[in-house]
């Protein structure tokens, strides 16, 4: 079987504007980069587990959930807490003690704040008074205590939106909790801490690292200093030598994680975007089914049986070709079609996650691997390629 194209499982090698992929055809062993494109730093999770900051356009590899690491491609999102370590909260009672740059937070930095609280009635809030009356926001913060103890994250709207209670437990390491919310016409306050739920409620413990995102869930960290910062979208593409991609039949495939979407699609892979001789694999978020499609002046598109949620490891294989079309997930046939196509333009670009474009709506995926086959490959090869 001819290995075009292979990008990740472990194997990765990055600089600014360009990530490389790598062609074993006939093992000939040579490089292929994708351009990669960021016009803002951005943070990632290095190999010593630290959150560590990049600048723009180098791509960014997270070992957050992997020792191998994944390629994080993450649509722009903006922090709207404007001192995201020191912590200025626009509430804090008076038998609360703050201890700043306390311990050593999940940056490796001597930044964290630790929170004594003295009773059981206290809370710290921000009072996030600048809010969308009916928007949907996430706050975000890294938490550290004894293991085993709990304490509590809480929003309250004095007018309108949800009223909501989250219950954290520690592990005895960093953690990041979030709580997502609406917001209410006035005052809408978040609160760090809310100790007035029960009386087994930590009161000493460590915080870091606040975000306030205008999303349904949170991204990857963005730290802010006096200021509230943007994180611009991630792209990466390539257009490879003649021969890369197969014309007539092929496969691709796509080992990943969607990190989160409320939004209709989650683009994973295309082709050729946008024109009428092209191939993708998208997640349908309205009815959580994979689906592949083959555009040749004519749509053909399978629909995986499975039910996939956000947060879930897949691996996908789409097989193309006339007469013969393929879509196994995680070592299962989950759709085929015997249309027959013939492509009437070359196919000459592949896109990841295009957060721009393709279907105008935003993606945030963790890549382990990618992989393209300019022949077909067996049920058995398919099989065995998209096994957990």
């Amino acid at each position: 079987m001819a290995n075009t194209i292979k990008l990740g499982n472990g194997n990765w090698a990055t600089k600014e504007g360009s990530l490389l992929a790598y062609n074993d055809e006939r093992n000939n062993f040579k490089p292929l980069p994708f351009t990669t494109t960021r016009a803002s730093s951005a943070t990632v999770v290095n190999k010593q587990g630290l959150i560590e900051t990049v600048g723009s356009g180098i791509p960014r590899i997270d070992f957050s959930d992997d020792s191998d690491g994944a390629l994080l491609l993450e649509n722009s999102a903006t922090n709207l807490i404007p001192y995201s370590e020191a912590l200025n909260i626009s509430y804090a009672p008076t038998n609360m003690t703050q201890t700043s740059d306390y311990g050593t937070s999940p940056d490796g930095s001597l930044t964290s704040t630790r929170l004594v609280l003295d009773n059981l009635t206290d809370s710290r809030s921000f009072n996030n008074t600048s809010l969308v009356n009916g928007t949907e926001y996430t706050f975000s913060a890294y938490y550290k205590g004894v293991s085993g103890e709990k304490t509590y994250m809480y929003f309250l709207s004095s007018t309108g939106g949800t009223t909501l209670s989250k219950e954290i437990t520690f592990n005895g390491n960093w953690q990041r909790e979030s709580i997502t919310f609406t917001a209410g016409s006035v005052s809408n306050y978040t609160y760090i801490v809310d100790v007035r739920q029960g009386a087994s409620t930590a009161t000493d413990f460590e915080v870091w690292g606040a975000s306030l995102e205008e999303n349904s869930y949170s991204t990857s960290y963005i730290k802010t200093v006096g200021t509230t910062q943007t994180r611009v979208a991630d792209t990466c593409s390539q257009t490879p030598a003649s021969g890369i991609i197969g014309q007539t039949e092929g496969v691709v495939f796509a080992d990943f994680v969607i990190n989160g979407n409320a939004f209709p699609y989650t683009n994973i892979i295309n082709a050729n975007k946008n024109t009428t001789s092209s191939f993708s694999m998208i997640k349908n978020n309205s009815i959580n089914k994979i689906e592949a499609s083959v555009w040749a002046d004519a749509d053909t598109t399978i629909s995986s049986l499975s039910t996939y949620s956000n947060g879930q490891r897949l691996k996908v294989a789409l097989l193309y070709k006339s007469g013969k079309i393929l879509l196994y997930v995680n070592g299962i046939l989950e759709a085929s079609s015997t249309n027959t196509f013939l492509f009437s333009q070359s196919i000459t670009e592949l896109f990841l996650s295009d957060n721009v474009t393709y279907f105008g709506y935003q993606e945030d995926l963790s890549f382990n691997e990618v992989k393209l086959y300019n022949t077909e490959l067996t049920n058995a090869e398919l099989q065995s390629l998209t096994t957990i």
